[in-house]
């Protein structure tokens, strides 16, 4: 399910007292992963049949790195250890 919402930015290092950082517009959006320094947005599109996207986001700058069309209702994006 996408979020009015976006993406929030979390420091964990102290779980007691977890700090906002950001968040990312990322509109549509309905699942997180992240690895190697990149922070992949699953976003669904308006339309729930029309294709979706990836983004993919720094995770020093949160600058946007690129973006791939996916199916409609993207989901779970996931990356091995490596990469």
């Amino acid at each position: 399910m996408a979020h009015a919402n976006p993406p929030s930015l979390v420091d964990i290092r102290n779980p007691a007292a977890p700090t906002l950082l950001d968040s990312i517009a990322a509109p549509g959006a309905n699942s997180v992963a992240v690895n190697a320094g990149l922070v992949a947005i699953a976003q669904q599109s308006d339309l729930k049949t029309d294709p979706g996207v990836v983004a993919f986001y720094d995770a020093g700058s949160y600058a946007e790195r690129g973006r791939v069309s996916v199916g409609a209702l993207p989901g779970s994006p996931a990356s091995a250890p490596w990469g």
